[in-house]
């Protein structure tokens, strides 16, 4: 079963949500990062993915949509 959730409108209870998932960042300049949430700080909406390793920081104002695939 491959279910799929994106969110747009980010607010701090969906955000929580994804710490250990993975899923997909887009980005308002059309950046896309696929990697497992690590942190997500609830009041500036800011994200922390792990990505091979390494961490990548998406500022929540340059967060477009956020999509989440339960495999």
């Amino acid at each position: 079963m491959n279910d799929s959730c994106t969110f747009t409108s980010m607010d701090a209870t969906s955000l929580v949500e994804f710490v250990g998932k993975t899923v997909v960042v887009r980005t308002k300049q059309q950046h896309a990062s696929k990697g497992v949430v690590h942190t997500v700080d609830p009041v500036t909406k800011s994200i922390v993915l792990l990505i091979n390793k390494q961490c990548e920081i998406f500022s929540g104002i340059n967060i477009k949509s956020v999509q989440f695939e339960d495999l």
